[in-house]
């Protein structure tokens, strides 16, 4: 019986996320960065921290005070959080070692956000936490309570939940369609190897389709084409 069924090839074919699902937009992400200034804690700081610098959800959770350089406006990575040991038992620790060997590097932070910076320093050191984004009780917070927080978030604000893996892209995103820097600076930044690894699996387009639509109706050579004489 099971020989006889046949099944389709694209049947357990991946579907294609639409972008809406990859990357946060414009106004959807100064909501959520205005809400976590204004709800300052130590998992919107860690939140903020990641939608402004690109940082892998892991890393951010395994930084220390001393990863921070105020001075130069820097984090330098080189931990991040990995899940389960030997005895195959699922456990989140901290791994000293970045997630690839491009990963381990200084991320550059706008000094705009400095004074941000230095209020989860203070707060970290004033607590005498180990690690710079921690529970009152000074245990570590762990991404998968990142990831729930970002959801609640999302929920209150009524956009669209996507978790911070999507805060990387939408930082790489930026990054690219900005024009400001070069590639060089772009991959050191997110961690990559190269820039085509940023380009294919992580920049996704930021316009909405309304966008998309009067930006064409810029374009002479097609706007202008629906136009008779």
């Amino acid at each position: 019986m099971l020989q006889r069924v046949r099944i389709h090839k694209n049947a357990f074919k991946k579907r294609k996320k639409s972008d809406s699902e990859e990357i946060y937009y414009s106004e959807d992400l100064q909501k959520l960065r205005d809400y976590c200034l204004k709800n300052w804690d130590a998992y919107t700081s860690c939140i903020w921290l990641i939608s402004i610098s690109g940082l892998r959800v892991g890393e951010a959770t395994s930084l220390t005070p001393d990863d921070i350089d105020l001075t130069a406006m820097t984090i330098y990575v080189h931990r991040t959080e990995t899940r389960g040991d030997e005895t195959g038992q699922t456990l989140a620790t901290v791994r000293d070692g970045a997630k690839t060997d491009a990963g381990t590097r200084e991320v550059s932070l706008p000094s705009s956000s400095r004074e941000r910076l230095a209020q989860i320093l203070w707060n970290c050191k004033n607590n005498n936490w180990q690690f710079l984004f921690c529970r009152m009780n000074s245990d570590r917070i762990k991404t998968r309570a990142i990831r729930r927080k970002l959801s609640i978030i999302c929920s209150n604000l009524g956009i669209e939940y996507n978790p911070p893996h999507k805060l990387r892209k939408t930082v790489a995103s930026i990054l690219i369609e900005s024009n400001a820097i070069d590639d060089r600076t772009i991959t050191q930044q997110l961690g990559h190897t190269d820039i085509s690894t940023t380009h294919d699996f992580y920049h996704r387009s930021r316009l909405k389709a309304k966008e998309r639509s009067e930006i064409l109706d810029g374009i002479a050579e097609i706007g202008a084409s629906q136009k008779t004489s």
